[in-house]
């Protein structure tokens, strides 16, 4: 009896916990991918919060979530853009342009936010219809865990 209201909570706290360590697991994933092609990419972090804060807005702003995930994935993209352009072409030093990046998005956001949204915490609170309620990311993260230690 007590076994089965214990259950329950921490059940639905480990759920939770693999639900929002998703983010972190393919940030992960491409911190490895990048170390094994020879490139130290620490804006991971960069990367993540604009794509989260464009994958929001974009929701928000247009009432649609396939083209906020669009928008947070060519947000994204145009961070790891910049990144290889300042540290190929700029021939900056990758450790150190990755703390600017992401110094930059921790800084420039807030301010972005401010000026979109009139806050400074966080984005307003999407309506259930736009956010990510799928489990098909956890599939993935798994299915990619699995090939990965295969190989």
């Amino acid at each position: 009896m007590i076994a089965e209201t214990i259950a329950g909570p921490i059940t639905s706290l480990a759920f939770s916990a693999v639900r929002l360590s998703l983010p972190l697991v393919f940030a992960a994933y491409g911190g490895l991918l990048s170390e094994r092609s020879g490139v130290a990419n620490i804006a991971l972090e960069a990367y993540l919060l604009v794509g989260a804060f464009a994958a929001a807005s974009t929701a928000h702003f247009t009432g649609s979530l396939a083209l906020g995930v669009l928008g947070g994935v060519l947000a994204s993209g145009a961070v790891g853009f910049a990144f290889a352009c300042c540290c190929v072409y700029g021939r900056g030093d990758q450790i150190v342009v990755g703390v600017a990046f992401n110094l930059l998005a921790v800084g420039a956001l807030p301010s972005v936010l401010k000026c979109l949204f009139d806050v400074s915490g966080s984005t307003p609170q999407l309506p259930r219809g736009l956010r990510f309620e799928s489990s098909w990311p956890f599939a993935l993260a798994a299915a990619a865990t699995a090939l990965w230690i295969h190989y």
